[in-house]
Order: C-alpha cells, then sequence, then structure tokens
C-alpha cells in the first residue's frame, strides 16, 4: 500500500507517516525503505522460522499426549 492510502486509511497525513517512518529507522539504524520491507511478505527466513516455530509446538503437543497415553495404558496394565 501507497502512504498515501495508509493515510487515508489511518486518517493521517502521508508526510506524518513518512516522518515516523524515518524515526522509526533512525531508532533501528536503518534506512527508511528498509524499515518496512516488501509487500505484507515475511523475508523467507521469518516464515521459515515462524513455521519452524508452529511445528515445533504442534510437535510439543503431540509428544505431550502420547507421554499421557503411555501412562494410562501402562496403569491399565497392572
Amino acid at each position: 500500500m501507497s502512504l498515501t492510502q495508509v493515510g487515508r486509511e489511518l486518517d493521517v497525513r502521508p508526510d506524518m507517516l513518512r516522518a515516523w517512518r524515518r524515526q522509526v529507522g533512525a531508532r533501528a539504524g536503518v534506512a527508511p525503505a528498509k524499515v518496512f520491507p516488501g509487500q505484507g511478505r515475511l523475508p523467507s527466513e521469518e516464515a521459515e522460522l515462524r513455521r519452524l516455530r508452529h511445528e515445533n509446538a504442534r510437535l510439543q503437543q503431540e509428544n505431550a499426549f502420547l507421554k499421557s497415553a503411555a501412562a494410562y495404558f501402562a496403569r491399565e496394565s497392572r
């Protein structure tokens, strides 16, 4: 989206958005154009990290379920 479109949606002037972007970039030590890179897409490393974290959470849930199932069946076999 362009700054003009975002400004209309947020009811903020585009020059104010540009100033905020410059301030954020200055604090981060990054060029203003690199503060909000891309077109709403994550860089490949960030997307991969997000996918791996999601997979890790799912596997931890499966592992916890299997541990409780194993404990249940161990009690039943006695």
